[in-house]
Parts: C-alpha cells; sequence; structure tokens
C-alpha cells in the first residue's frame, strides 16, 4: 500500500513520467483501485499545496479512467471548496461527464 500511496502522489502533478505513472495506475486491478485509489487520494488532496488546481485535475483525470462515478464523487466534493480554482475544475469535471 506504501507504494500505491506514492503512486497516486505522483499522478497529483504534471510532470514528465505522467503517463507512465497513469499507465502502471490503471494496470492495477479496477477492483483494487476502487477500494483505495479514494483513501490514498484524501492526504493528497487535504495537503494540497498552493497550485491545488493542478493536484485536483490530474486526479480527477486519472479517476475519470478509472470510473465515472469515482470521478463525480470528487468533482461534486470540490463543488464545496473556497478556492475559487479547485471550484472550477469540479464543475469541468461535471461537465464533461455530463457531455459524455
Amino acid at each position: 500500500m506504501s507504494f500505491f500511496n506514492e503512486l497516486v502522489d505522483l499522478a497529483s502533478v504534471g510532470h514528465s513520467d505522467i503517463e507512465l505513472v497513469r499507465e502502471v495506475s490503471l494496470s492495477l486491478p479496477k477492483e483494487f483501485l476502487l477500494a483505495n485509489f479514494g483513501r490514498s487520494a484524501y492526504p493528497v488532496l487535504i495537503n494540497a499545496t498552493q497550485d491545488a488546481y493542478e493536484e485536483y485535475r490530474r486526479l480527477l483525470e486519472l479517476y475519470l479512467e478509472i470510473d465515472p462515478d469515482l470521478t463525480h464523487g470528487l468533482a461534486i466534493r470540490e463543488l464545496q471548496s473556497d478556492d475559487e480554482d479547485i471550484l472550477k475544475a469540479g464543475k469541468d469535471f461535471l461537465e464533461l461527464l455530463d457531455n459524455s
């Protein structure tokens, strides 16, 4: 689980290896991802840096590849944020889900 937590942390920021991180993440069994991704992402999101918008958006992108319901849950939670950037990310992904 420690390795998975680090993988989720890496998935929250844009960098040259983001596609590799996503590929490795998505290679894990979907049941494992559904059971553990939210728990591993929670500390990343709670401790988001000043660039929280990027961290939320990168995780939402990965959530979208895992499961639309998982994505919807995080996007809805973002609508409660006082941070305009995080709020915008939530709205953007809810719109994306509605249009798919």
